[in-house]
C-alpha cells in the first residue's frame, strides 16, 4: 500500500539582483528574506536589492497579489509561507531614480507518494529518467520503453530565471526537427518562419530585436529543472554552441546563481535532456511575461544529449 506525505523541496535558491543602472554609494536598500513552513528548513535565501533612492518596493506571490513594503531592513513575507502543492514564485521589484531592480524567489511543494509494495518501476531503477532512445546510451532494450514518454510537461520542472507562469503558457506549436550541431543547436518548428510566425520584440537596452528563446531541461537528483537562456533573433540558423564540447552548457549556458540546480552542471553524454523554445525573450525576465509578445512555447521533447559529433532528431 502507498502512504501519501508532503514534502517541500527548495529550489532556485537566488536569482538575480539587478538594478538597470548600478546605483552610486548610499543608496536606499531592500533586503528581503523568505522562510517557508514545515520546521527544519533553512531561509529560501537573503539577498539585498538596491535602487537609488527606492521610493518604492512591492511583492507579489504566484502572480497573484501586489503589496507594497518597507525599502529599508528586513522584509519577512510571511504570506510567501505557501504550503499549497505546485511551484511558488515570489518576486519583489524596487523602483527609484536609478531604475526598476527585482529579486525573487521560488520554491516547489510536491506529493511525494511512499511506495512499500515492492521496487521501483524499471526505468526509475536505472536511476535516470525515462527516456526516448535507451539503444543509443548502450543499455539492453527495456520492454517498458515503448510507454515511456517522449515528451516533458513543464509543470514538472522547475524554472529558473523566466516568466513565474511559463508552464501555463499553451503549446502553440511543435518541434519537428532538432539538431545538435558545431555551431550550436537547430530547430525547426512551424511558428519560427513565414506566416504565423512569432512576432520579435526588442528588450530594453537592446538594439535590435530577438524573436524566440531556447531552453533545457535537465533531470537532477530526481527531480527535472529548466530554464530558457539562449536568445535568438529571427534568421539566426543556430545557437548555443556545441553542447557536448568544453563543457557548454556549464560554462556558457547556465554558469551562475540564477540557474539554481542547473548552475555549472553539464549533462553527460547520453543523459536525457529536454529541448523547448519560447516566444519572446524569456531570458531573465522573472514577470508574467513582459517581453513575449505573445505568451506561447513549444513542447519540450526528450532526447539523450549528443556527444561533440552532434545529433540530429525528427519528431
Amino acid at each position: 500500500m502507498s502512504n501519501l506525505r508532503r514534502s517541500l523541496l527548495l529550489s532556485g535558491a537566488l536569482a538575480a539582483c539587478n538594478a538597470n543602472v548600478t546605483p552610486p554609494a548610499g543608496v536606499a536598500t531592500c533586503t528581503l528574506s523568505v522562510t517557508p513552513p514545515n520546521g527544519g528548513l533553512t531561509t529560501v535565501f537573503t539577498a539585498t536589492l538596491a535602487s537609488m533612492n527606492a521610493a518604492t518596493c512591492t511583492w507579489t506571490l504566484d502572480g497573484k497579489r501586489t503589496l507594497p513594503v518597507a525599502c529599508t531592513g528586513t522584509f519577512t513575507a510571511t504570506g510567501a509561507q505557501n504550503g499549497d502543492v505546485g511551484t511558488h514564485m515570489l518576486l519583489v521589484t524596487a523602483t527609484g531614480a536609478a531604475g526598476v531592480g527585482t529579486c525573487s524567489a521560488s520554491w516547489t511543494v510536491l506529493p511525494t507518494v511512499v511506495d512499500l509494495s515492492g521496487a521501483p518501476p524499471p526505468d526509475l531503477a536505472m536511476g535516470m529518467p525515462p527516456g526516448p532512445d535507451m539503444a543509443m546510451m548502450g543499455m539492453p532494450p527495456d520492454p517498458d520503453m515503448a510507454k515511456a514518454p517522449k515528451t516533458l510537461d513543464l509543470h514538472q520542472a522547475t524554472l529558473y530565471n523566466n516568466p513565474m507562469n511559463l508552464a501555463d503558457w499553451p503549446e502553440a506549436t511543435t518541434i519537428t526537427q532538432l539538431e545538435f550541431r558545431g555551431d550550436g543547436v537547430h530547430l525547426e518548428f512551424s511558428k519560427r518562419e513565414g506566416p504565423g510566425s512569432w512576432p520579435d520584440i526588442v528588450p530594453p537596452g537592446w538594439d535590435g530585436p530577438l524573436q524566440y528563446t531556447l531552453g533545457m531541461a535537465e533531470f537532477i537528483n530526481g527531480k527535472w529543472h529548466a530554464s530558457a537562456a539562449i536568445q535568438f533573433w529571427r534568421s539566426l540558423d543556430a545557437s548555443g554552441g556545441n553542447v557536448a564540447l568544453n563543457d557548454q552548457v556549464a560554462k556558457n549556458w547556465y554558469y551562475d546563481g540564477r540557474w539554481g540546480a542547473l548552475e555549472g552542471r553539464q549533462p553527460k553524454t547520453g543523459e536525457i535532456i529536454g529541448i523547448f523554445v519560447v516566444a519572446g525573450n524569456a531570458r531573465g525576465v522573472m514577470d508574467n511575461g513582459s517581453q513575449s509578445p505573445v505568451h506561447e512555447r513549444s513542447n519540450v521533447v526528450l532526447v539523450p544529449m549528443p556527444d561533440a559529433n552532434g545529433a540530429k532528431h525528427t519528431f
